[in-house]
């Protein structure tokens, strides 16, 4: 529970950054401060999704080998399994788009 509670500090850490970097606390700030805060939240929240991943890939796999000859089990662990490989590709081209997108934005 230690693990948890930190876990949620963490990302209550990160938003009130990001909000005292985007000045609603009534801070000041430069516009790089912002971007930079911005990227952050969006790799945390892509770093999540990823372990996610895993975790399906994990199940879904256990799944697989504890079938038994169980026709329905496999299929539904093969259905995960693709679903998630969809899932992470998305969560590559969006991490790609973002990195994108924060160099252009850093450029101006």
């Amino acid at each position: 529970s230690n693990s948890v509670l930190a876990w949620e500090s963490s990302i209550g850490d990160q938003f009130q950054r990001l909000g005292e970097k985007a000045g609603v606390s009534g801070s000041g700030t430069d516009d790089e401060s912002v971007v930079t805060s911005i990227a952050s939240v969006i790799e945390f929240v892509l770093g999540l999704l990823g372990v996610i991943f895993v975790i399906l890939i994990i199940y879904s796999g256990f799944m697989w080998m504890t079938a038994g000859g169980n026709e329905t089990q496999v299929e539904n662990a093969k259905k995960i399994i693709i679903r998630a490989t969809i899932g992470v590709i998305i969560i590559l081209a969006s991490y790609a788009i973002t990195w994108f997108v924060m160099e252009a934005i850093e450029s101006f």
